[in-house]
């Protein structure tokens, strides 16, 4: 937890929005504060999410959003550079042992004994119908993805 929090406590690697709202979810997991992050993040004045929050249902980390901010440090043109911002040294550490560890995590083979973690239901509206007519004399159902021509 403590390398996610040097990841993510300085603002975001790039201004891409999935890459931001990732971040945003791992630090409210963190609780660490947004306002601090965006404040110290060299980016805030071309990012259009800056200083929001996430609203509670958008706020569950997920292992994707670790994964995509490393994958972002990882293939960070200036890391190679000689001149850093300060403090890239230690969010570079972070991000190079947290890979290494989850390149060993994806060869170990799984535990069939661990409960495998319960998916959330998807909230599916009811299809709806609209009828349409076509004639005078009778309706037709259209379903989604149908059309009228107008010739």
């Amino acid at each position: 937890m403590q390398d996610v929090q040097t990841l993510v406590e300085k603002g975001c690697p790039n201004i891409n929005r999935k890459t931001v709202n990732s971040g945003k979810r791992l630090r409210a997991h963190l609780q660490l504060d947004e306002g601090d992050a965006c404040g110290v993040c060299v980016l805030r004045g071309s990012c259009d999410r800056a200083y929001v929050t996430l609203k509670d249902v958008e706020s569950a980390a997920r292992t994707v959003d670790i994964v995509r901010i490393l994958l972002n440090y990882a293939l960070d043109p200036v890391v190679g550079l000689s001149k850093k911002p300060l403090g890239a040294d230690v969010v570079e550490a972070s991000a190079k042992k947290m890979l290494l560890e989850l390149t060993t995590l994806s060869d170990t083979n799984i535990d069939p004994e661990l409960q495998r973690p319960a998916a959330a239901p998807v909230a599916r509206k009811a299809p709806s119908f609209q009828y349409v007519e076509r004639d005078s004399s009778r309706n037709v159902e259209m379903k989604r993805g149908d059309w009228m021509c107008p010739k």
